[in-house]
């Protein structure tokens, strides 16, 4: 993943990191030379990141909200904390009660058109609320000319909320990029295209 990052950033004008978490994919991005709009709403993650784009002098280079995304604005609360924490409800085990409100926008409230015309990578790691993310930016995700790379890690299995055995958006995710013209491809050493059947059959099979 860091490999296709650093090759798609050679080609990059503005890095968009969504869960940004203590900025290692920033820093990457931000010594490149790329500049870079950040969003990380946990205090505990934000800590760190605040150390990391202070210590390596990148300022003026980058924009950093303190918040979360989704498709609504408002306050939203996430479970958990650090590398973990997530809006969905008991994700990855978190107890109900390991609970904080943060702030929370989308992402066309925030960039509304101001990307068109720039050649965009937007990387996102959001714990599960990948659709909720992308269903607040429409405007991005259909009228963005070039269309933006996206990477964006999403669950099948993992980390359910207890008794849900595959992730319940996991279809609608990829809907959402196909049906504004993206193609779906892994982000591993050997790249390969993903397809609806494929997706439908992985459903099927559990």
């Amino acid at each position: 993943e860091t490999d296709i990052s650093i090759n798609i950033l050679q080609n990059t004008e503005v890095f968009v990191n969504i869960g940004a978490n203590i900025g290692y994919y920033s820093c990457l991005a931000l010594r490149n030379k790329v500049y870079s709009i950040l969003f990380e709403p946990m205090q505990s993650n934000l800590a760190i990141l605040y150390r990391n784009l202070y210590s390596n002098n990148f300022a003026g280079m980058y924009e950093l909200y303190p918040i979360a995304l989704s498709n609504r604005s408002g306050l939203i609360e996430m479970f958990g904390s650090g590398t973990g924490a997530s809006t969905i409800k008991g994700w990855a085990n978190t107890p109900e009660w390991y609970v904080s409100l943060v702030p929370v926008s989308t992402l066309d409230t925030i960039l509304g058109s101001r990307l068109h015309n720039k050649k965009c990578f937007f990387l996102m790691d959001v714990e599960g609320a990948e659709r909720w993310v992308l269903e607040g930016a429409t405007n991005i995700l259909c009228n963005s000319e070039p269309k933006p790379i996206w990477m964006v890690e999403i669950s099948t299995t993992e980390h359910q909320p207890e008794g849900v055995h595959i992730n319940p958006n996991y279809l609608a995710t990829f809907e959402l990029f196909w049906k504004s013209g993206y193609e779906a491809w892994t982000a591993s050493k050997l790249i390969r295209k993903i397809d609806s059947q494929e997706i439908h059959r992985m459903l099927k099979e559990g």
